[in-house]
């Protein structure tokens, strides 16, 4: 990391922050009243220290044994986040450079260990419960060889790092002197079984290898790759192995052979290629005949030599969701434009549409997933003003652009087609980042910029024409005889302003056109208008080809309007009008006596229909989009409090006498329960209490162990720190109430059944009875959080933040991205790395949840530790400039985070590095964050259940307060920084070129990753206000099921980029009769519950009512879960070209769900009779 003066000013405020915070903290803990005495978060200064204190949050030995500085060495030689690095850490934390261990098994287990945790950024868990455990086993021959076994956990490494951690377990186990593993044809083909039973019988992957490829990968990988049983069913065969302990289907070891090694081989090969011959990991070279192996087996061979270079990409409409529309198909006329760039919103998987798209299909808005064609599998939705618009045409049959929310608005109920959605601007990165082909970009004004600069250098200026004004950001727009000129004596194409989808349409549709235009034309109005003759126009088929085109027109009176610059380019491009000089008095009558059978036949001797129009108007007209991408819904925004299943405000145990609801109430009514809890012992007045703190001594107590015992009370010979004890609830609550000195009873305060931490730890009831005063839930981990879709922001106006200049300025923010002074709203400012933005909604705020944190934490300090309050918060505005940690679910490492703002959007906006810190992207990805003291006081690990992924994931175990760019997740490497692309760039990706093809690339981050051009980055399109788009998607407030699929297939309807005949196939197939006939399934198959305790039962026990509480018993799956489905399939059944099959296959289940329940009368929506 190399930052300049004000990036290190910007960090040095965030570390004094950061110690304040611990400061205050750690002389909380001192006093002894919680579960541990000291911070549970420990800070992580760089990747070094985070993988230490990561490991050795569950294995102690690791801590301070010198490894960290080890690491920072190898970093030296290799570079950070080298792979070398982590091979060579695991091998000498191993061979006990830094620490002494039990055994070579112990060596080879927390070697290998640390080279996951370096491979994973410190971040991830699966260094910690993605290995379950490392064992040395035998060969055949006697000798011994390792077998590491994977868990499920391992998926969140990621294909690239679960593949390299069986390279890393090799090359640690050579410097052991451990032998390879000689499989047995049996395992063999055990391997092949049970990987093809993964994917068939439990969950379909990416990639799905074959016997031949599974054979050779289990013959050349000199270690065992097994793992624990982790699914209920068996292996379908070779079952009773003597070396594999398990008949059940290991998940983690399955994850490595599909998301792993055969999905990454070409990566991993790449990387060992580039270590020397004799660095020991030549023996992976087989990678390369298993590579040519699997290109021979699933290379899709062309039928001839003149197939596209591009095929569309279907994969994303595999399976449609009621109520979330399909808004284009792949690469089809009216979808969004292809655009290159990135807008301030851009990045790491996040593009951008034009605001008028989403307010005119209400159904995206800012943070609303959307699973697209290309270059990656989904995105986030954002706005960028500053690209093309949507294009519709309405009932009164006018073509209008709709380049305003206000416009969209206003013309959506008369709405009759959507022509065209406008532009998504996709980043260069986003290529790079999914090694996708590069396709043909739209010719936009950046492009045609860029062409005019270059033919200006020609010239030396000569032909300038004060042309420099349309030449940068914003573009202006020249008038049509003004674009003409330019392409005329510069030679290149004309201005993307008057440019048409000429190719959407057929040499025949454009004779029409041409016949249609000299027949129906008039005159031209006093604005300059050029006016048509409707009827002519529909009679001769030109008004028809005029909405295909795209051209913007009025239809007033029995009459088509078109804007005077849009029409001479329209007459112009048809060869009616030969020269600008034309556009003159009298040019009308000229166009009604021009000779359109020579025109005509100009055109029927071209190629296609770009030749002709090239060839009519004699100037470049190139194709305005040649490629389209498809896009369709796919989850909501949501920023929203995090609360886990029954909604607890405290880990305490309510047991099932807190009813249903698991209301503490209740427990408290019937005086005491038994649970079980932690066993603490008082060393002064001897009581046993489950809390770490005696509160009527005011002394620490004791966690004891007790023998643990059978049913029958004989000893096991196992001690456990918990047992079963009998608390009283109303006294502990009365106790609680009074220490804090709090008087008004909660009418409901909810907690938990029983406690799951290792030692059944618990936490003081006066925290629950202060989360319920300020209405906060508690997490797994004793901490508060609120989730939300993550977004990148690069930089932002202070307008859109709702923020004053002099509140920002405070925080830092003193001049703009130009390096003028800040004075007003509207000036752009660079964001800096650990700063975001929160949700301020009216449906959910996060802002006001954040405020009730700081004002539960600030009554903790003084009524519950008798220390000064922290926070002091009011209003939002006092929470600006406050630390809060960010922490992805899969993740075990907090990001620091810093607050400078709010957005009405139900997003949370923060820098491309700050996302990836937290090693996510924006593809629809949602983290959480909480306030740093929040957790600094409530965090304890003993709280996390004692499961597999409950013991590490989804917990903050250490924390990085600066973040270093060259140690996050390099996907944010490839976010594009410059405010232009190469000229080159374009016209290369003409030629369906890679991103690694091209002579001039446009710049990333990853080319200034060492400097401080990486702080301060920029971006090549603006927009006016980032929150300018939909805040809350319509498919939120739509309750009904049938109106959501109503609106959903009446907007298919309108777009001309969607076949809504298909969509309601799609539909019925894939989600609705899968899903009645599952709902069946499960009826048949359904437990009882309890409607008073919850209690369920498999069967229904002979007394009838529930044998814990004598409560009635109900049904778990009701009639109405089966038949939610059923009248929007016969709607659309009715309604649409559904096929003979799926039909007759909806009459056979309605008849089963008929002659289960009783048939019922049917209710109709209004909207069926409009």
């Amino acid at each position: 990391m190399n930052p300049d003066e004000q990036t290190k000013e910007y960090f040095s405020v965030i570390e004094k922050n950061t110690n304040t915070c611990y400061a205050v903290a750690k002389k909380v803990k001192a006093k002894g009243i919680d579960i541990e005495d000291e911070i549970n978060i420990p800070i992580a200064k760089d990747l070094a220290a985070r993988v230490e204190g990561l490991i050795s949050s569950f294995y102690p030995k690791i801590k301070n044994c010198g490894i960290q500085n080890g690491i920072r060495s190898l970093e030296k030689k290799y570079g950070k986040n080298s792979e070398r690095v982590a091979l060579e850490a695991g091998r000498d934390i191993a061979l006990g450079k830094y620490a002494k261990f039990d055994s070579k098994q112990e060596s080879l287990e927390m070697g290998l260990r640390i080279a996951i945790g370096y491979l994973t950024q410190g971040v991830v868990t699966a260094p910690l419960e993605g290995i379950s455990d490392v064992l040395l086993k035998k060969n055949s021959d006697g000798t011994e060889y390792a077998a590491v076994y994977y868990a499920g956990p391992i998926r969140s490494a990621g294909g690239t790092a679960s593949a390299l951690s069986v390279v890393a377990c090799d090359f640690i186990r050579k410097a052991l002197n451990i032998d390879d593993y000689k499989p047995e044809e049996r395992e063999i083909k055990r391997y092949e079984t049970e990987i093809e039973d993964y994917s068939t019988r439990i969950v379909e992957k990416q990639y799905h290898p074959t016997a031949e490829e599974i054979k050779m990968m289990i013959e050349n990988i000199p270690v065992e790759v097994t793992g624990d049983p982790t699914e209920r069913l068996d292996v379908s065969n070779y079952k009773d192995l003597p070396r594999v302990e398990t008949n059940k289907i290991r998940g983690g070891m399955c994850l490595v052979f599909l998301d792993g090694i055969p999905l990454k081989a070409e990566k991993v090969l790449k990387r060992i290629k580039k270590y020397p011959k004799d660095y020991g990991l030549n023996n992976w070279l087989w990678l390369d005949k298993f590579i040519k192996l699997k290109h021979r087996l699933h290379s899709i061979k062309k039928k001839n030599a003149g197939d596209e270079k591009y095929t569309p990409n279907t994969k994303y409409m595999s399976k449609i969701i009621a109520g979330r529309p399909v808004f284009s198909f792949p690469n089809t006329k009216g979808g969004f434009n292809l655009r290159y760039g990135r807008s301030r919103t851009g990045g790491i998987a996040s593009t951008s549409v034009h605001p008028g798209a989403m307010y005119l299909t209400e159904f995206i808005a800012i943070g609303t997933q959307l699973a697209e064609e290309l270059p990656g599998k989904a995105t986030v939705g954002t706005v960028c003003d500053s690209i093309n618009a949507p294009i519709v045409l309405l009932e009164d049959k006018s073509v209008v652009l709709i380049d305003t929310k206000e416009k969209a608005k206003k013309y959506r109920p008369f709405i009759d087609k959507i022509l065209s959605l406008g532009d998504l601007l996709i980043p260069y990165g986003e290529f790079i980042n999914n090694g996708h082909i590069l396709l043909p970009s739209s010719y936009v004004e950046e492009w045609w910029a860029r062409e005019v600069e270059e033919a200006m250098d020609k010239t030396k200026g000569k032909e300038n024409h004060d042309i420099e004004e349309y030449l940068e950001s914003p573009y202006k727009k020249p008038d049509f005889l003004t674009a003409l000129l330019i392409s005329k004596k510069l030679n290149v194409p004309i201005h993307p302003q008057y440019l048409f989808f000429w190719h959407d349409i057929s040499k025949d549709a454009m004779c029409k056109l041409i016949d249609g235009v000299q027949k129906s034309i008039e005159n031209q109005n006093s604005a300059g208008e050029v006016v048509f003759d409707l009827i002519a126009a529909e009679q001769t088929g030109a008004k028809k080809v005029l909405e295909d085109l795209c051209i913007l027109h009025n239809v007033l009176n029995g009459k088509i309007i078109i804007e005077k610059n849009r029409a001479y380019a329209l007459l112009y491009c048809l060869g009616l009008v030969e020269g600008e000089k034309e556009f003159g008095n009298n040019f009308l009558e000229k166009i009604k006596a021009a000779d359109t059978q020579k025109i005509i036949g100009k055109i029927e001797k071209a190629k296609d229909t770009m030749e002709s129009v090239n060839l009519l108007a004699n100037i470049k007209i190139p194709k305005k989009t040649p490629h389209r991408v498809g896009m369709k819904m796919g989850r909501p925004e949501k920023a929203e409090r995090r609360i886990m299943k029954g909604s607890p405000q405290l880990l305490f145990p309510c047991g099932h006498e807190g009813g249903k609801t698991r209301n503490i109430m209740e427990t408290a009514e019937k005086k005491s329960i038994t649970a079980m809890v932690s066993n603490y012992i008082c060393p002064m007045c001897g009581n046993q209490t489950p809390f770490p703190y005696c509160m009527e001594c005011k002394k620490r107590t004791i966690l004891t162990e007790l023998e643990k015992k059978n049913f029958k009370g004989d000893s096991t010979g196992m001690k456990s720190k918990y047992c079963s004890m009998t608390l009283d609830v109303k006294k502990l609550l009365q106790n609680a109430m009074k220490n804090i000195d709090e008087e008004a009873k909660p009418k409901l305060f909810k907690a938990v059944r029983g406690v799951m931490g290792i030692d059944r730890n618990v936490e003081f009831m006066e925290k629950g009875v202060l989360r319920v005063k300020y209405d906060l839930y508690v997490n797994k981990d004793g901490t508060v959080r609120y989730d939300s879709i993550n977004v990148p922001l690069t930089h932002f106006k202070p307008k859109e933040i709702d923020v004053s200049i002099e509140k920002l300025k405070e925080l830092g923010y003193t001049k703009d991205m130009d390096g003028k002074a800040l004075e007003n709203r509207n000036q752009v400012l660079e964001m800096n790395t650990q700063d975001i933005i929160i949700s301020d909604n009216s449906i959910f705020s996060g802002a006001n949840y954040l405020i009730n944190i700081c004002k539960f934490v600030d009554d903790l300090l003084v009524k519950f530790y008798h220390e000064k309050p922290f926070y002091n918060v009011k209003t939002k505005e006092d929470l600006l400039g406050h630390l809060v940690i960010g922490l992805a679910p899969h993740t075990s490492a907090g990001v620091m985070g810093r607050i400078i703002g709010f957005t009405p959007a139900r997003v949370g906006y923060a820098h491309p590095f700050w996302h990836a810190a937290k090693r996510r992207n924006c593809d629809g990805d949602e983290d959480s964050i909480m306030m740093l003291m929040d957790a600094l006081l409530n965090f304890s690990k003993t709280f996390l259940p004692d499961t597999r992924g409950g013991r590490s994931m989804d917990a903050p175990l250490v924390l990085t307060s600066i973040m270093n760019p060259e140690e996050v997740d390099d996907e944010s490497w490839n976010v594009d920084i410059d405010t232009k692309y190469p000229l080159s760039f374009y016209r290369e990706t003409e030629k369906y070129k890679f991103p690694w093809e091209l002579s001039e690339a446009p710049r990333v981050v990853e080319d200034v990753i060492n400097s401080p051009e990486a702080f301060h980055i920029k971006y090549t399109h603006e927009t006016s206000d980032i929150n300018d788009g939909m805040i809350i998607t319509r498919y939120v407030s739509l309750q009904s099921m049938e109106d959501k699929v109503h609106t959903q297939l009446d907007i298919g309807k309108k777009l001309i980029a969607v076949d809504e005949n298909h969509v309601a196939d799609n539909l019925l197939q894939k989600h609705f009769l899968k899903d009645i006939k599952g709902n069946m399934r499960t009826f048949s198959k359904q437990a009882v519950r309890c409607i008073e305790c919850n209690e369920k039962y498999r069967r229904i026990p002979l007394l009838g009512v529930c044998i814990k509480c004598k409560g009635k018993l109900v049904f778990s799956v009701s009639e109405g879960f089966i038949r939610k489905y059923m009248e929007p399939s016969k709607q659309i059944i009715e309604e649409y070209k559904i096929s003979p099959y799926l039909c007759q296959q909806f009459a056979i289940l309605e008849k089963q769900v008929d002659d289960l329940f009783g048939k019922k009368d049917r209710q109709m929506k209004l909207f069926r009779f409009e």
